[in-house]
């Protein structure tokens, strides 16, 4: 009888460490699914963005087809000047970013300094981070998403061995002013 118990407990055992494994393994599958849908909910928001210069430009160009050649010439120039600020205001981002990454300033170069375990991009948004930027900002400047941008949060709270009770954008500073 104490064979078949202890055999019975054994196997429980085992069966809740499976149990463990795979609630494990959901909680990754479920943080995922969770990413993706972050990053498909961005794409499809960018791409119904161009999606909405498009059509109106679609009806400008509609418009002009009974207006006389002066008024079609103004017209003309109006949608490519739309679609020309459309494509800066990509750019702009990009530019940024650039900036960023190429930024070589003292608060950075301290930065690498006191953390040399940080990648560039933890270095750039602890940077955004020290500006007060919320998580949904810096993935849109970044143009990741809000779960990556979380990561790399705790990435960095891991590498400059900060606490989760303590405000990040405070204690980067604080390691900044020492």
């Amino acid at each position: 009888m104490k064979q078949t118990y202890n055999e019975l407990h054994k196997e429980l055992q085992r069966v809740r460490a499976e149990l463990a494994e795979c609630k494990e393994e959901l909680a990754g599958m479920t943080a995922l699914v969770s990413e993706r849908t972050e990053e498909l909910n961005t794409v499809t928001e960018h791409i119904l963005r161009k999606r909405d210069v498009m059509l109106d430009s679609a009806d400008e160009l509609d418009a002009m087809k009974y207006d006389s050649v002066r008024h079609y010439e103004k017209h003309i120039k109006e949608v490519a000047n739309t679609l020309r600020s459309q494509v800066r205001g990509t750019d702009e981002l990009t530019d940024y970013e650039r900036q960023v990454l190429e930024s070589r300033d003292a608060k950075v170069k301290a930065l690498h300094r006191t953390f040399p375990d940080l990648t560039s991009t933890e270095l750039i948004i602890c940077i955004h981070v020290m500006q007060q930027k919320g998580n949904k900002q810096i993935a849109n400047l970044l143009r990741i998403s809000v779960r990556t941008v979380e990561w790399h949060r705790s990435s960095i709270r891991k590498k400059a061995g900060i606490a989760s009770d303590v405000s990040l954008p405070s204690a980067l500073r604080r390691h900044l002013d020492e």
